[in-house]
């Protein structure tokens, strides 16, 4: 079965140790994201990237929600 799209694998406990998160784009942000374990990293990608707030409270609506999730 051939496949058009091209897969990464991103070992996140490894993209945290080395330097690459501290790049500033884009890509270094949703990677972020997805490695993001505490609210003091969550507020510190909000203010570092401010256009992932509505992401946050998005998540966190989820949190206190669970049943919306399935």
């Amino acid at each position: 079965m051939d496949l058009l799209q091209e897969f990464y694998l991103i070992s996140l406990d490894v993209f945290c140790e080395v330097g690459y998160a501290k790049d500033d784009n884009e890509l270094t942000a949703w990677l972020s994201l997805l490695a993001t374990n505490t609210y003091e990293d969550a507020e510190l990608l909000c203010q570092k990237y401010p256009w992932m707030e509505g992401i946050f409270a998005e998540i966190s609506e989820y949190v206190h929600n669970p049943e919306e999730t399935i």
